[in-house]
Order: structure tokens, then C-alpha cells, then sequence
């Protein structure tokens, strides 16, 4: 086993010596939600030719004596939420994961007729060896060309620590809501925090917790506020205004009030902007990387 999800479990398989990555939709969740509906969404998604992040689909099975289930040829080092804490995990590969992310949900939102993933987590992206990142998991995407209430039920939400309050207390979701979740996303990653239901009680810790230090840091002759840990201060890629830059991004990410926060367009070219992009990520190699599943030209 990798990770459990929201929905489900995802486990390692081999064929042969190739490695997979294989999701299984949990038999309680199908009480409440479609997980036939569920795959078929993910095999629309997967067909849509200008979308990034989407691990590439070897097979499926909607078998009805057996949960639902997908196969991924892809060869996953961890979930991002176990990475996260991780002292192997180097500022260069951690600015990576956020950039590729950020590349994902945008091309999710910048559709003709854009989707909301609403599920953006640390638990729901899978990271390869050389840490480019996949989304994992759309069980509560809506928009496009997806009916939004053909299977999901309203009293999902989204993950713990990762849910928008602001749709919470109105109901209103948009694009916006999904960057409130890259935003405690991208917290986590240059934190080394993320929420821990067998540990926190507060699913919500994380922004709370970045509100007070980040206004705290913010007092009178303090130059450049930053979040980002004391161990990653040290990294060799790291540069201090990249610090500052990147939990101003992330600060803006979960404002409470989604038309403050910025568009996935503008995450992703504040990102571009760092030193450490400019002169240690290549980022054609990331993006050839993400739309591996892509049919070849």
C-alpha cells in the first residue's frame, strides 16, 4: 500500500518488472457516491488532450462484484503529504512540486469551460523519484463538461486542512476555492507542516498557525516576512527573497476572500520569477514530464 485517499487506497503492482501505481475506490464510499461515475470522469479527463498532472491510464475495472478500480503507469516514489516533513526533501525539489502543480490546476481552469477540482491535497498528489507530481484524485471535480450532481453529495467538502472556508460558509464554489488549497499546499511545502488527522484536532492548523507568525513577522522593521523553515534556509538553492516571495504568494493563496486571492496564471508566473527557477529547473523538462499521457503528435 502507498497512501489511503479520500475515497479509496492506492497500492503498488507490477506487470511483469514494470511498476504500477493501482487506485481503488473503498466499498463504503460506494454506498454514498458513484465510484463507476467516479472512474468515468477520470477516463473524460484523461482524453482531454490540453490537461496537465494526469497520471497516464493503462487499464480499469468496473467489475460489479469488485470495488472500482484504475491503473496508472506510474512509478511513485511517495504521496506529497509524506514528503512533506522529510529532511531529504531539498528546497530546488520542493519549489519544483509546487511549479508543477501549479501548471496543472491552470490548465484546469483555463479550459473553455474551466473545472474545479476541489480535492487539491498533499494526500491526492503522487510524486515520482525525480519528484514531478500527479494529481491523484477527482472525486469532487465539477465543471467542464461534468455533470456536477450526477454522484456527489453535499456533505463533501474536500480534505481535512484543505477546504476553503469561505465555501464552507456560503456554499460558492470557483476556481478561486482551488487555489486556497494550492495555497496551504504550497504553506506545507516550505513549512515541512502539514496536518495530521491522528495528531492535529485542528484540520485547519496549518493557516491559522502561517496568520499569526506571518502577521507576527510582519512588525516594523522587519524587511522581508518569511515562513519558510530555518532548515530549508540553508539549502544551497536558496535564495532569501525567493523565501519572502514565495509565503507572500502563499499568504495571498488563502485570504478568506476568494477576490483577493490570485488566478492559477498569475501563482504560476510569480513562480517563474524566483531565482531558484530561473537557474535550476528546467521547466520544459517539467512540462514534457506532465503531459507524458499525452497521444503523440
Amino acid at each position: 500500500m502507498i497512501s489511503k485517499f479520500q475515497f479509496g487506497t492506492m497500492f503498488r503492482g507490477w506487470n511483469g518488472k514494470q511498476e504500477l501505481t493501482v487506485k481503488i475506490w473503498n466499498n463504503d464510499v460506494l454506498d454514498h457516491m458513484d465510484g463507476h461515475g467516479m472512474m468515468m470522469d477520470e477516463l473524460f479527463l484523461f482524453n482531454k488532450v490540453d490537461l496537465k498532472g494526469i497520471p497516464k491510464i493503462i487499464g480499469c475495472s468496473d467489475d460489479t462484484n469488485n470495488p472500482c478500480a484504475i491503473i496508472y503507469d506510474l512509478s511513485v516514489m511517495d504521496t506529497l503529504h509524506n514528503l512533506i516533513p522529510s529532511g531529504n526533501f531539498c528546497w530546488r525539489d520542493r519549489i519544483k512540486v509546487a511549479l508543477g502543480i501549479a501548471l496543472a490546476i491552470k490548465s484546469f481552469h483555463l479550459l473553455k469551460w474551466p473545472f474545479t477540482i476541489r480535492n487539491v491535497s498533499a494526500t491526492h498528489i503522487m510524486c515520482e523519484k525525480d519528484f514531478t507530481p500527479w494529481l491523484c484524485d477527482f472525486g469532487l471535480i465539477n465543471g467542464g463538461l461534468i455533470n456536477p450532481v450526477r454522484y456527489k453529495y453535499d456533505e463533501q467538502t474536500g480534505y481535512p486542512g484543505y477546504v476553503d472556508p469561505y465555501f464552507i460558509d456560503t456554499g460558492s464554489c470557483s476556481e478561486k476555492t482551488d487555489v486556497y488549497a494550492y495555497g496551504v499546499l504550497l504553506l506545507g511545502l516550505i513549512t515541512k507542516r502539514v496536518f495530521n488527522d491522528e495528531k492535529d484536532e485542528d484540520p485547519d492548523f496549518l493557516r491559522k498557525w502561517a496568520e499569526k507568525e506571518f502577521n507576527g513577522k510582519r512588525k516594523p522593521g522587519t524587511r522581508r516576512p518569511t515562513l519558510v523553515d530555518l532548515s530549508l534556509k540553508s539549502d544551497v538553492h536558496f535564495d532569501p527573497k525567493d523565501g519572502h516571495r514565495i509565503t507572500l504568494l502563499a499568504m495571498q493563496c488563502i485570504k478568506y476572500d476568494p477576490d483577493g486571492r490570485p488566478e492559477m496564471d498569475e501563482v504560476v508566473r510569480t513562480l517563474r520569477g524566483l531565482y531558484v527557477v530561473e537557474n535550476h529547473i528546467n521547466e520544459c523538462v517539467l512540462i514534457e514530464a506532465l503531459e507524458r499521457h499525452l497521444p503523440k503528435a
